[in-house]
């Protein structure tokens, strides 16, 4: 479950050099790049030679980059943690120290909306998500950043359960496309929209020649 407490050697690790940085949220880790969304788009990004071992980026963790020539970017910043979202040992004993558990995402806030939304609120949020799509708000916050925090949950569960296809690999790859609804804010219905509006020249047609759908 989220915890407040926080390893004290956790700061803010500042950019030097002057350079011109923008903000973001990891959207997934691989082995050695984090994917960001940041300022309307993912970038590939790398750590900063000073960050490495001393704090891997989660997801949900709010960052700052620098972007590369090549279309990449480096992470310079990784912002203090809110709250943090744990796991045990795989042996299943007790955690005595902060450093032993594996921090499997950040800033999430889903204790919050459970907390202060009773169940017979909730009917009124699925009538706003209907009407506003992800541009709905609940508590003050946008509905993109609830669904990041609910799927962020999803995702460590399933890597905390190990759960794999037919091929090996982790099921958590197949929240992806809902990842980048999320993080772009935009749902396939707004995408058509978009289409219908630009491209398509509202007509009808291009919806049966070329499908949009989740891939």
């Amino acid at each position: 479950m989220p915890k407040n407490r926080m390893p004290k050697n956790h700061q803010a690790a500042a950019a030097g050099g002057g350079e011109e940085s923008a903000e973001g949220r990891v959207a997934a880790m691989y082995a050695d790049r984090c994917l960001v969304w940041s300022e309307g788009e993912e970038v590939v990004c790398a750590m900063r030679g000073r960050l490495k071992g001393r704090l891997t980026p989660v997801v949900g963790d709010r960052v700052r980059i620098v972007r590369n020539p090549d279309g990449g970017g480096t992470v310079t910043v990784i912002e203090p943690r809110t709250r943090v979202l744990i796991r045990r040992q795989a042996n299943r004993k007790r955690i005595s120290r902060a450093s032993e558990a594996q921090v499997l995402a950040a800033n999430v806030d889903m204790e919050r909306l459970l907390r202060e939304i009773p169940a017979s609120g909730f009917p009124a949020l699925e009538l706003l998500a209907a009407r506003d799509g992800l541009r709905a708000e609940a508590l003050g916050r946008p509905f993109t950043a609830w669904a990041q925090d609910i799927l962020t949950l999803a995702k460590g569960g399933l890597e905390r359960l190990d759960a794999t296809d037919a091929k090996g690999e982790n099921e958590a790859k197949l929240l992806a496309p809902l990842e980048e609804i999320a993080a772009s804010g935009k749902t396939l219905a707004d995408r058509l929209l978009d289409l219908w509006e630009g491209e398509w020249n509202r007509r009808i047609e291009p919806i049966f020649e070329s499908p949009l759908t989740l891939h």
